[in-house]
């Protein structure tokens, strides 16, 4: 059972979630601390040479709001389903179930036309390829898709990838089917370095 819309930035929780449960407020604590920008700059940190970490912009309908609220939803759900302690969502674990249920750091390219509705709506179901959202592990994936031969702007999401809301999880690439899993929580710039642009120039875009 999913959230109900009531009105433009609020939901309702359903029945099976209660707002006084301690379990949810951690579940928001931690959250809140994954988003913070000093957070998420470091986890940025280890693809300084793939995009500009000075250039992150967090995504404010992220912070709160539709999106907040549904993601946060997300997390509780899976929490309980895995009858386990919020940290389930959030550190390793020596099962192969809670490993895959991990959040992650993922990128997403697209034209840049896209990204305020992005940032506001989360990924639409009916402009999905294939019947699922693609997103990059690594900003190299994603880049092509900005429709920009030496700079652009990727969105970067915190996914919660489990199991049902997975269609494929490779090396490189992570699909899903269902929105309520991805949280775009803002964006940031790559540039190509000056070599490969020279080396570009000479060769034609097709």
């Amino acid at each position: 059972m999913g959230l109900v819309p009531a009105g433009k930035k609020r939901y309702v929780w359903p029945w099976w979630s209660k707002k006084a449960d301690p379990e949810l407020e951690e579940l928001r604590k931690k959250l809140a601390d994954i988003l913070s920008e000093e957070n998420v700059r470091e986890q940025l940190s280890g693809w300084s040479k793939s995009i500009q970490l000075s250039s992150f912009v967090p995504n404010p309908h992220a912070l709160s709001g539709r999106l907040h609220e549904r993601f946060l939803a997300r997390l509780y759900q899976h929490r309980k389903r895995e009858k386990g302690s919020s940290a389930s969502c959030f550190s390793g674990s020596s099962s192969n179930e809670d490993s895959f249920s991990l959040l992650r750091f993922v990128f997403h390219g697209t034209h840049k036309r896209n990204l305020d509705s992005i940032l506001r709506n989360g990924m639409i179901r009916w402009y999905q390829t294939k019947g699922c959202d693609w997103f990059g592990l690594n900003p190299e994936t994603s880049k092509p898709y900005c429709r920009n031969r030496f700079e652009g702007t990727l969105l970067v999401f915190l996914v919660l990838p489990v199991k049902r809301a997975v269609k494929r999880d490779d090396t490189d690439v992570l699909t899903m089917r269902y929105a309520s899993y991805q949280l775009p929580i803002g964006t940031v710039k790559w540039v190509l370095d000056a070599k490969r642009q020279n080396i570009l120039k000479i060769v034609p875009f097709f």
